[in-house]
Protein backbone atom coordinates (compact mmCIF):
# COMPACT_ATOMS: atom_id res chain seq x y z
CA UNK A 1 0.00 0.00 0.00
CA UNK A 2 2.64 2.54 0.75
CA UNK A 3 4.51 1.87 -1.91
CA UNK A 4 1.54 2.41 -4.71
CA UNK A 5 0.59 5.33 -2.62
CA UNK A 6 3.92 6.93 -3.33
CA UNK A 7 3.54 5.93 -6.81
CA UNK A 8 0.26 8.01 -7.06
CA UNK A 9 1.65 11.00 -5.10
CA UNK A 10 5.00 11.28 -6.93
CA UNK A 11 6.92 10.74 -3.83
CA UNK A 12 9.80 8.75 -4.48
CA UNK A 13 13.31 10.70 -5.22
CA UNK A 14 14.84 8.20 -7.85
CA UNK A 15 14.25 5.93 -10.13
CA UNK A 16 16.77 3.32 -8.52
CA UNK A 17 14.39 3.62 -5.68
CA UNK A 18 11.41 3.05 -7.68
CA UNK A 19 13.11 0.01 -9.18
CA UNK A 20 14.14 -1.35 -5.63
CA UNK A 21 11.03 -1.02 -3.79
CA UNK A 22 9.13 -3.00 -6.64
CA UNK A 23 11.29 -6.20 -6.86
CA UNK A 24 11.61 -6.30 -3.23
CA UNK A 25 8.09 -6.10 -3.33
CA UNK A 26 7.46 -8.63 -6.06
CA UNK A 27 5.89 -6.30 -8.94
CA UNK A 28 6.73 -6.43 -12.11
CA UNK A 29 9.26 -4.05 -13.70
CA UNK A 30 9.37 -5.39 -17.40
CA UNK A 31 5.92 -4.45 -18.51
CA UNK A 32 4.54 -1.33 -18.98
CA UNK A 33 1.68 0.08 -16.95
CA UNK A 34 -1.63 2.50 -17.57
CA UNK A 35 -3.35 4.49 -14.43
CA UNK A 36 -6.98 3.68 -13.75
CA UNK A 37 -8.29 5.62 -10.37
CA UNK A 38 -11.96 5.40 -9.15
CA UNK A 39 -13.69 7.24 -6.89
CA UNK A 40 -17.00 5.55 -4.97
CA UNK A 41 -20.27 7.35 -4.14
CA UNK A 42 -23.73 6.55 -3.02
CA UNK A 43 -26.45 5.38 -5.38
CA UNK A 44 -28.51 8.56 -4.04
CA UNK A 45 -25.30 10.72 -4.57
CA UNK A 46 -25.04 9.67 -7.91
CA UNK A 47 -28.82 10.71 -8.33
CA UNK A 48 -28.56 13.84 -6.45
CA UNK A 49 -26.04 14.93 -8.50
CA UNK A 50 -23.91 15.45 -4.99
CA UNK A 51 -20.14 14.05 -5.24
CA UNK A 52 -19.01 15.04 -1.92
CA UNK A 53 -18.81 11.78 0.39
CA UNK A 54 -19.60 11.74 3.61
CA UNK A 55 -17.80 10.58 6.96
CA UNK A 56 -20.17 7.82 7.70
CA UNK A 57 -19.51 6.16 3.85
CA UNK A 58 -15.94 7.18 4.12
CA UNK A 59 -15.39 5.23 7.36
CA UNK A 60 -17.26 2.42 5.40
CA UNK A 61 -15.63 2.30 2.27
CA UNK A 62 -11.59 2.65 4.46
CA UNK A 63 -13.02 -0.37 6.08
CA UNK A 64 -13.40 -2.25 3.29
CA UNK A 65 -10.81 -1.48 1.56
CA UNK A 66 -8.94 -5.06 1.64
CA UNK A 67 -12.38 -6.35 -0.09
CA UNK A 68 -12.34 -3.96 -2.71
CA UNK A 69 -8.36 -4.56 -3.45
CA UNK A 70 -9.06 -8.40 -4.07
CA UNK A 71 -11.76 -7.30 -6.49
CA UNK A 72 -9.09 -5.74 -7.82
CA UNK A 73 -6.86 -8.90 -8.34
CA UNK A 74 -9.31 -11.00 -9.07
CA UNK A 75 -10.74 -8.76 -12.21
CA UNK A 76 -6.86 -8.63 -12.87
CA UNK A 77 -6.39 -12.14 -12.98
CA UNK A 78 -9.09 -13.00 -14.88
CA UNK A 79 -7.69 -11.40 -17.84
CA UNK A 80 -4.55 -12.40 -17.07
CA UNK A 81 -2.53 -9.14 -16.39
CA UNK A 82 -0.38 -7.45 -13.79
CA UNK A 83 -1.79 -5.21 -11.35
CA UNK A 84 -0.51 -2.80 -8.52
CA UNK A 85 -3.68 -1.58 -6.57
CA UNK A 86 -4.50 0.19 -2.99
CA UNK A 87 -7.30 1.94 -1.60
CA UNK A 88 -6.70 5.73 -0.28
CA UNK A 89 -8.05 8.68 0.38
CA UNK A 90 -11.39 8.11 -1.52
CA UNK A 91 -9.57 7.28 -4.59
CA UNK A 92 -8.92 3.47 -5.36
CA UNK A 93 -5.85 3.50 -7.09
CA UNK A 94 -5.13 0.86 -10.04
CA UNK A 95 -2.05 0.45 -12.37
CA UNK A 96 -2.76 -1.95 -14.95
CA UNK A 97 -0.41 -3.80 -17.44
CA UNK A 98 -0.77 -1.97 -20.45
CA UNK A 99 -0.48 -3.35 -24.07
CA UNK A 100 -1.35 -2.30 -27.81
CA UNK A 101 -5.37 -3.53 -27.20
CA UNK A 102 -7.67 -1.23 -24.90
CA UNK A 103 -8.22 -3.74 -22.31
CA UNK A 104 -9.41 -1.03 -19.84
CA UNK A 105 -12.77 -1.23 -20.69
CA UNK A 106 -12.81 -4.72 -20.48
CA UNK A 107 -11.04 -4.99 -17.19
CA UNK A 108 -13.86 -2.46 -15.35
CA UNK A 109 -16.69 -4.46 -17.06
CA UNK A 110 -15.12 -7.44 -14.80
CA UNK A 111 -14.29 -5.50 -11.69
CA UNK A 112 -17.51 -3.27 -11.43
CA UNK A 113 -19.16 -6.37 -11.44
CA UNK A 114 -17.21 -7.76 -8.73
CA UNK A 115 -17.56 -4.84 -7.06
CA UNK A 116 -21.61 -4.48 -7.44
CA UNK A 117 -21.35 -8.03 -5.20
CA UNK A 118 -19.11 -6.40 -2.68
CA UNK A 119 -20.59 -3.35 -2.03
CA UNK A 120 -24.04 -3.52 -3.51
CA UNK A 121 -24.93 0.43 -2.32
CA UNK A 122 -21.99 2.02 -3.73
CA UNK A 123 -21.43 2.96 -7.34
CA UNK A 124 -17.63 3.67 -8.96
CA UNK A 125 -16.96 6.18 -10.98
CA UNK A 126 -13.56 5.91 -13.58
CA UNK A 127 -10.94 7.76 -15.41
CA UNK A 128 -8.21 6.52 -16.64
CA UNK A 129 -5.14 7.09 -19.56
CA UNK A 130 -5.08 5.00 -22.58
CA UNK A 131 -1.00 5.60 -22.60
CA UNK A 132 1.38 2.70 -21.24
CA UNK A 133 4.50 3.69 -19.16
CA UNK A 134 6.91 1.61 -17.18
CA UNK A 135 7.02 2.02 -13.61
CA UNK A 136 9.39 4.08 -12.96
CA UNK A 137 7.27 7.43 -15.00
CA UNK A 138 3.95 6.62 -13.82
CA UNK A 139 3.29 10.45 -12.60
CA UNK A 140 1.96 11.71 -15.76
CA UNK A 141 -0.53 9.38 -16.55
CA UNK A 142 -1.44 9.27 -13.19
CA UNK A 143 -2.00 12.87 -13.00
CA UNK A 144 -4.44 12.79 -16.00
CA UNK A 145 -6.52 9.11 -14.94
CA UNK A 146 -7.03 12.19 -11.92
CA UNK A 147 -8.27 14.80 -14.43
CA UNK A 148 -10.39 12.05 -16.20
CA UNK A 149 -11.93 11.10 -12.90
CA UNK A 150 -12.80 14.76 -12.46
CA UNK A 151 -14.61 15.16 -15.67
CA UNK A 152 -16.88 12.37 -15.03
CA UNK A 153 -18.70 14.60 -12.38
CA UNK A 154 -19.53 17.54 -14.76
CA UNK A 155 -20.14 15.53 -18.03
CA UNK A 156 -22.96 15.92 -20.34
CA UNK A 157 -24.44 13.72 -20.33
CA UNK A 158 -23.90 11.86 -17.73
CA UNK A 159 -21.08 9.28 -17.40
CA UNK A 160 -19.15 7.06 -15.21
CA UNK A 161 -16.16 6.61 -16.86
CA UNK A 162 -13.82 8.79 -18.75
CA UNK A 163 -10.78 8.42 -20.51
CA UNK A 164 -8.44 11.57 -20.50
CA UNK A 165 -7.78 11.20 -24.41
CA UNK A 166 -10.94 11.14 -25.41
CA UNK A 167 -11.76 14.67 -23.26
CA UNK A 168 -10.83 17.71 -25.96
CA UNK A 169 -11.44 19.96 -22.75
CA UNK A 170 -8.62 18.24 -20.65
CA UNK A 171 -6.25 17.97 -23.47
CA UNK A 172 -6.35 21.91 -23.67
CA UNK A 173 -6.28 22.57 -20.09
CA UNK A 174 -2.85 20.41 -20.27
CA UNK A 175 -1.98 21.92 -23.24
CA UNK A 176 -2.13 25.42 -20.98
CA UNK A 177 -0.75 24.74 -17.57
CA UNK A 178 1.90 22.98 -19.49
CA UNK A 179 3.60 26.77 -19.94
CA UNK A 180 5.23 28.06 -17.33
CA UNK A 181 4.96 31.43 -17.99
CA UNK A 182 0.72 30.60 -17.51
CA UNK A 183 1.23 28.74 -14.96
CA UNK A 184 2.96 31.44 -12.81
CA UNK A 185 0.58 34.02 -13.77
CA UNK A 186 -2.27 31.66 -12.73
CA UNK A 187 0.01 31.79 -9.41
CA UNK A 188 0.40 35.34 -9.76
CA UNK A 189 -3.64 35.98 -10.05
CA UNK A 190 -4.69 33.91 -7.11
CA UNK A 191 -1.73 34.73 -5.13
CA UNK A 192 -4.17 37.08 -3.00
CA UNK A 193 -6.72 34.42 -2.00
CA UNK A 194 -3.58 31.70 -1.34
CA UNK A 195 -2.27 34.67 1.23
CA UNK A 196 -5.43 35.34 2.60
CA UNK A 197 -6.38 31.61 3.32
CA UNK A 198 -2.82 31.31 4.75
CA UNK A 199 -3.13 33.58 7.20
CA UNK A 200 -6.67 33.41 8.39
CA UNK A 201 -7.10 29.79 7.89
CA UNK A 202 -9.87 30.27 5.53
CA UNK A 203 -10.91 28.52 2.70
CA UNK A 204 -11.50 31.07 -0.05
CA UNK A 205 -9.35 29.11 -2.55
CA UNK A 206 -11.51 26.38 -2.08
CA UNK A 207 -14.75 28.01 -2.25
CA UNK A 208 -13.60 29.68 -5.19
CA UNK A 209 -12.84 26.21 -7.33
CA UNK A 210 -15.98 24.77 -5.95
CA UNK A 211 -17.97 27.59 -6.82
CA UNK A 212 -16.63 27.27 -10.51
CA UNK A 213 -16.99 23.37 -11.00
CA UNK A 214 -20.52 24.25 -9.73
CA UNK A 215 -20.54 26.88 -13.28
CA UNK A 216 -21.22 29.72 -10.31
CA UNK A 217 -24.47 28.41 -9.63
CA UNK A 218 -24.89 29.44 -5.35
CA UNK A 219 -27.45 27.11 -3.92
CA UNK A 220 -25.29 23.91 -5.40
CA UNK A 221 -22.35 25.87 -4.04
CA UNK A 222 -23.62 26.28 -0.67
CA UNK A 223 -25.07 22.43 -0.98
CA UNK A 224 -21.88 20.60 -2.11
CA UNK A 225 -19.80 22.95 0.52
CA UNK A 226 -21.77 22.64 3.36
CA UNK A 227 -22.04 26.02 3.68
CA UNK A 228 -25.28 28.79 4.81
CA UNK A 229 -26.24 30.40 2.08
CA UNK A 230 -25.63 33.76 3.38
CA UNK A 231 -22.06 32.38 4.24
CA UNK A 232 -21.57 31.62 0.97
CA UNK A 233 -22.59 35.14 -0.50
CA UNK A 234 -19.78 36.75 2.35
CA UNK A 235 -17.39 34.50 1.23
CA UNK A 236 -18.14 35.57 -2.26
CA UNK A 237 -17.73 39.05 -1.88
CA UNK A 238 -14.61 38.29 0.13
CA UNK A 239 -12.97 36.92 -2.66
CA UNK A 240 -13.97 39.24 -5.18
CA UNK A 241 -12.39 42.13 -3.08
CA UNK A 242 -9.45 40.51 -2.61
CA UNK A 243 -9.07 39.99 -5.91
CA UNK A 244 -10.51 43.01 -7.59
CA UNK A 245 -12.91 40.85 -9.73
CA UNK A 246 -16.67 40.60 -10.50
CA UNK A 247 -17.68 36.93 -10.30
CA UNK A 248 -20.64 37.93 -12.46
CA UNK A 249 -18.66 38.79 -15.44
CA UNK A 250 -18.27 36.54 -17.85
CA UNK A 251 -14.41 37.23 -18.48
CA UNK A 252 -13.89 37.60 -14.65
CA UNK A 253 -15.48 34.07 -14.20
CA UNK A 254 -13.69 32.47 -17.16
CA UNK A 255 -10.51 33.93 -15.98
CA UNK A 256 -10.38 32.54 -12.74
CA UNK A 257 -12.08 29.31 -13.28
CA UNK A 258 -8.89 28.84 -15.76
CA UNK A 259 -6.43 29.49 -13.03
CA UNK A 260 -7.83 27.40 -10.45
CA UNK A 261 -7.48 24.64 -12.66
CA UNK A 262 -4.15 25.31 -13.80
CA UNK A 263 -3.35 25.47 -10.02
CA UNK A 264 -4.86 21.94 -9.32
CA UNK A 265 -3.39 21.14 -12.46
CA UNK A 266 -0.29 20.86 -10.52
Amino acid sequence: DNFISKLFYNEYGSEDEILSNAKDLGFCTDCNYRAVIGQFLTRKELKNNNWITNAIDRKKLAASSSMLKEQVLLAAAKLNLHVMTTYTDLFLIIYLEGDTNDNINDFLDVLDQYLLQTLPDYICAWGYDLQSNPIVSLNSITQNARTALDTVFHAKPSTLRSCFQTSNSQRMMSLIASIPEIQLLAEEILAPLIDYDRNHSSELLQTLSCFCKCNGRINETARNMHLHRQSLLYRLEKLEELLGMDLKQHHDFYLLDTCVQILNWN
